[in-house]
């Protein structure tokens, strides 16, 4: 602030050769100019913008050089619109449940506050969960941690529909294991767009991301009425249990192994367990030396040392409170009507 108001001061300050109503520049005395008692200043302010200017000349050529060797833009989208389609099943797993709650009651022979209590260890595994997944994707792979992920999902799934009637329990331990199968694919699908965007990407990535996880709630009651009217409750597990394996069918097939310990900058050939069957997201290495990973592969660390951090837990305090009025509001309602 103080160089931006001796700059813009200095042409009224200084001699007359430099006043900026003066349109005859060839009287200039450099020397006048820099004996003069501000003369440093003009130096500092001139060498400062040339150092800003320089500084942003660098920062948008580092930025137009993109720091990935995935081939085309087009297929990052192409990743980012897989990875959102993982996202799309942890809120629509959640809230497709909520308007099957009476009819669960009446199967299971139980009362509302007893099935609402599976919506609690659901609630508290999506919060937990992802913590750990992503920290062993951290360690040993985004494909298969995002994969792993949709595997438990649909087994809990196929278990959570051939749950007998009398074993409400078992509807309680099940929840939890769906909970944590599909909660972690958003967080690993935030790990996925930080290996391969830049940050002049990011944004649109991250906003074409967030269609998944925004228009799970969306849908989710809606459809989890309709199968729960026509087909009955067990239909809703069914139908994820079928979404989950499809998406994990094109995970396999399509999605590329992307952590930097593992790749690099996208450039590195992989082990073959970690490359997809079909490898739409191919790899172009431009430089030899790209063939070795720059960065040590982590070790699995304990997220929960996380709640040591005082600014971490201020902010799960209040995403916490913004998100259970809404998952409660959604549990009471159903019973309602």
């Amino acid at each position: 602030m103080v160089i931006t108001l001796c700059s813009a001061l200095l042409p009224f300050i200084l001699p007359g050769p430099l006043r900026i109503g003066h349109r005859k520049t060839a009287t200039r005395d450099p020397g006048t100019i820099y004996n003069s008692g501000l003369g440093w200043v003009l130096q500092l302010v001139r060498s400062t913008l040339c150092q800003r200017r320089e500084t942003r000349r660098r920062r948008t050529a580092r930025l137009r050089r993109s720091p990935t060797a995935y081939s085309r833009l087009a297929r990052k989208w192409f990743t980012v619109s897989l990875i959102s389609f993982g996202g799309l099943l942890s809120p629509l797993s959640a809230n497709i449940y909520f308007p099957a709650i009476p009819t669960l009651a009446v199967a299971f022979n139980e009362s509302i506050e007893l099935i609402n209590l599976t919506v609690t260890p659901n609630m508290v595994l999506q919060g937990l969960s992802p913590m750990f997944w992503g920290t062993l994707s951290d360690a040993y792979g985004r494909r298969h941690m995002f994969i792993l992920c949709l595997l438990l999902l649909a087994v809990s799934c196929v278990g959570l529909a051939l749950t007998p009637t009398t074993d409400c329990w078992l509807l309680l331990f099940l929840r939890c294991f769906q909970a944590a199968g599909s909660a972690s694919t958003i967080a690993i699908g935030a790990g996925v767009i930080g290996d391969i965007s830049t940050r002049a990407e990011r944004g649109g990535f991250f906003g074409v991301y967030s269609i998944g996880p925004m228009f799970g709630p969306a849908i989710g009651p809606v459809l989890g009425g309709v199968l729960a009217d026509k087909l009955g409750w067990r239909a809703i597990f069914w139908f994820l249990c079928i979404a989950s394996a499809i998406c994990m069918l094109v995970m396999i097939l399509f999605l590329p192994e992307t952590l930097r310990t593992i790749v690099g900058n996208g450039s590195i050939r992989p082990p073959a367990i970690y490359n997809p069957v079909l490898p739409i997201v191919r790899r172009h290495p431009k430089d030899p030396a790209a063939e070795r990973p720059a960065v040590a592969r982590k070790t699995f660390q304990n997220p929960l040392l996380l709640f040591l951090h005082v600014d971490v837990a201020l902010l799960l305090l209040i995403n916490g409170g913004h998100t259970s009025p809404p998952r409660s509001s959604c549990s009471s309602l159903s019973v309602s009507w």
